[in-house]
């Protein structure tokens, strides 16, 4: 989805990248400022020796199509390539929308 009209939107179709491993989609929609912080080549072995299994969305606040910001809770399972073992990211992403465009600002958990 090139441009998701929700963060919910946004959220699983950066879920969806990373599960393909388009890493281009999930830089492209990450925020410019926050994106510069990120080690491209970390994240892309990362998320290869991942499978990803299942995306749960447990909470979302605001981010609908009049909205400036939005937060989804979500866990997504994987199993780690390496090991075999299942495991759960568990995130509060935060998003922002800058004209009409949805940007993932970063994560509010530690």
């Amino acid at each position: 989805m090139e441009n998701p009209k929700t963060a919910l939107e946004l959220m699983k179709s950066r879920y969806e990248a990373y599960k393909k491993g388009d890493i281009d989609y999930v830089k492209r929609t990450w925020d410019k400022k926050e994106s510069k912080k990120i080690n491209w080549v970390e994240l892309v072995q990362w998320n290869d020796y991942v499978q990803w299994k299942e995306l749960n969305i447990l909470k979302v606040e605001r981010g609908e199509r009049f909205d400036i910001d939005g937060i989804v809770e979500f866990q997504g399972k994987y199993i780690d390539k390496e090991t075999g073992e299942e495991k759960i990211h568990h995130e509060i992403s935060y998003f922002v929308k800058k004209g009409r465009k949805w940007y993932y600002k970063g994560y509010l958990n530690e």
